[in-house]
């Protein structure tokens, strides 16, 4: 539960980071170092998206999300919205 009363508030537990082109995987430690993101941010990052050459593939998405470590469950495609 959020700790501000506003009940429009968003709650954000945690970030994953998404790796968009190959080069981004390549760079990760300079352009999203998850160390430098977890202390800018005050929030756990649970894990990276690798490239993803078929974002609409569910089984790929599917398992890239089984790597990311998620404390309160499963990463599920299904409640995934994928954007282009």
């Amino acid at each position: 539960m959020p700790p501000w009363p506003d009940k429009r508030a968003a709650w954000c537990g945690g970030l994953c980071i998404n790796c968009p082109t190959p080069e981004a995987e390549e760079h990760l430690p300079d352009w999203a170092n998850p160390n430098q993101v977890e202390g800018l941010t005050q929030l756990p990052v649970f894990g990276k998206i690798p490239y993803l050459a078929d974002r609409g593939d569910r089984h790929l998405l599917a398992q890239a999300g089984a790597g990311l470590d998620i404390p309160w469950g499963d990463f599920s495609p299904s409640q995934t919205r994928v954007c282009s």
